[in-house]
C-alpha cells in the first residue's frame, strides 16, 4: 500500500503548457473494465488514487513540496511550477514516474498531450473528481 509512483499533468492555460509533478508515497486502486458498443471495444477504466498531504495541503513531490491550489486560483498564477491542482476533465494522472519534468507544450501534440499519451501509453487516467479529507490529510482522486 501507498507504493505507487505519480505524474500528475497540470494545464495552464496562459502559458499553453502542461507542468509535471512527481509523487511518490501515493496509492492506486484501478478496476480495470471493458464494455462493448456498436463502435467497438471501449476502454472503461477507473481508478483511485491516494495523495498524501499537510493539514495546509501541501504535497511533497520529487521536485520539492508544492502547495494545491484550486483550478481557476491554478489558472490565473503566475509559477505554476510551484503549485498543483486537480482539474476535473482537464488534468490526467500517468501511473508512473515520467522522466522529463520540463513543461510541455500542448501544440507539439495534433490531438493534445493527454490524448496522444493515452494513445501511446497505458496508465493514463483523466482526472474526473478531487476530494480533500483533513482528518487524515491527503487527497482522493477519481480518473479514468
Amino acid at each position: 500500500m501507498y507504493d505507487h509512483t505519480l505524474t500528475v499533468f497540470n494545464y495552464h492555460a496562459a502559458s499553453d503548457k502542461w507542468y509535471l509533478s512527481v509523487i511518490s508515497g501515493a496509492d492506486l486502486i484501478a478496476a480495470e473494465a471493458k464494455s462493448n458498443t456498436a463502435n467497438g471495444i471501449n476502454n472503461t477504466d477507473a481508478v483511485n488514487a491516494i495523495i498524501h498531504s499537510t493539514a495546509d495541503k501541501v504535497i511533497a513531490t520529487t521536485a520539492g513540496s508544492k502547495s494545491y491550489t484550486r483550478p481557476k486560483a491554478y489558472a490565473a498564477c503566475n509559477n505554476p511550477a510551484k503549485m498543483i491542482t486537480f482539474n476535473p476533465e482537464c488534468d490526467f494522472i500517468y501511473d508512473g514516474e515520467w522522466a522529463d519534468l520540463t513543461p510541455i507544450s500542448d501544440d507539439d501534440y495534433d490531438s493534445g498531450l493527454y490524448h496522444s499519451l493515452n494513445d501511446k501509453y497505458d496508465g493514463v487516467y483523466l482526472i474526473n473528481s478531487a476530494t480533500f479529507y483533513s482528518l487524515l490529510p491527503h487527497f482522493e482522486i477519481g480518473a479514468r
